[in-house]
């Protein structure tokens, strides 16, 4: 198990327009940043892949967060990274 700490894009508006002013103020606001937790199913240059639920030929949902937007990565104590056999 891993604890991931990213910062997540975000959006504003719709299909309606947005007062500059509001869009302005919303371009400088903080991005939000995210802690998760979970096991690792797949990594390479670009991208970590995690999930909260490992069954033994199942999974939970699966979150691809890029590698540019990982603050931190810890590795839980007693956890291990890719263990997919839930007996």
């Amino acid at each position: 198990m891993v604890e991931v700490v990213w910062i997540d894009a975000h959006s504003q508006g719709g299909p309606e327009w947005v007062p500059a002013e509001e869009a302005y103020e919303y371009a400088h606001s903080e991005l939000p940043k995210i802690r998760q937790v979970g096991y690792v199913l797949y990594e390479d240059d670009e991208v970590l892949a995690i999930t909260d639920t490992l069954g033994t030929d199942v999974t939970g949902t699966v979150h691809s967060i890029p590698k540019g937007m990982i603050v931190s990565r810890s590795l839980l104590k007693g956890g291990t990274e890719h263990d997919n056999n839930a007996d």
